[in-house]
């Protein structure tokens, strides 16, 4: 992780949330509990991948500068977490490739 804020990976303003990183850090800490107290379907999954998100949100406006850019496309968060805590890549390629609002169907064999 760069010490120097001259260092910091540059990431497009739009995008760096607008809480602290404490807020988001405390948000996602809330949600996790929250997905510990659901039934374990897709709830439980989706609470904890939005936890998931808010956690990475908080390490992106820990540690990128914010670049004047156009709105001109979407931005995966992961995508930037990869850049810019490149310790947690695999862990952002992960959450990238998992669907956000469930996880995926388990096949109906018994080997399931």
């Amino acid at each position: 992780m760069p010490t120097n804020p001259a260092q910091a990976p540059r990431v497009p303003a739009h995008v760096l949330p607008h809480r602290t990183p404490a807020q988001l850090l405390a948000v996602a800490r809330h949600g996790l509990t929250e997905a510990t107290q659901t039934r374990p379907d897709g709830l439980r999954y989706a609470a904890a991948h939005l936890a998931a998100l808010r956690a990475a949100a908080a390490l992106l406006a820990a540690r990128a500068r914010p670049e004047p850019t156009r709105r001109n496309r979407v931005t995966s968060v992961w995508l930037l977490l990869s850049a810019v805590a490149p310790e947690l890549d695999e862990w952002a390629r992960y959450f990238a490739a998992a669907p956000a609002s469930g996880p995926p169907p388990r096949p109906a064999s018994p080997g399931w």
